[in-house]
C-alpha cells in the first residue's frame, strides 16, 4: 500500500543546457528530488517559469492488463 503526498522537490543538480535545447528556448534543466520518497523528476526552466517535464500516472488496474 502506497501513501500519497504531496512531493517536496529539492534540487538534486544542474545538468549543461544543449545547443539545440537552447535554441527550443530552454534556458536551464534540473534534477530534483522528493525529500519525502525521493522520486526524481527533470524540471526545465522556460522563460522565467520552471516546469515538470512530465508527470507520473498513478499506476491502475489497466497498466496491469497492459504489461
Amino acid at each position: 500500500m502506497t501513501i500519497e503526498h504531496k512531493h517536496e522537490y529539492e534540487t538534486l543538480y544542474h545538468p549543461r543546457v544543449s545547443a539545440e535545447a537552447a535554441a527550443l528556448g530552454i534556458k536551464a534543466v534540473e534534477i530534483r528530488t522528493c525529500g519525502v520518497c525521493k522520486h526524481e523528476v527533470p524540471f526545465i526552466q522556460i522563460g522565467d517559469q520552471w516546469v515538470l517535464l512530465y508527470e507520473e500516472q498513478a499506476k491502475g488496474a489497466q497498466d496491469i492488463l497492459l504489461a
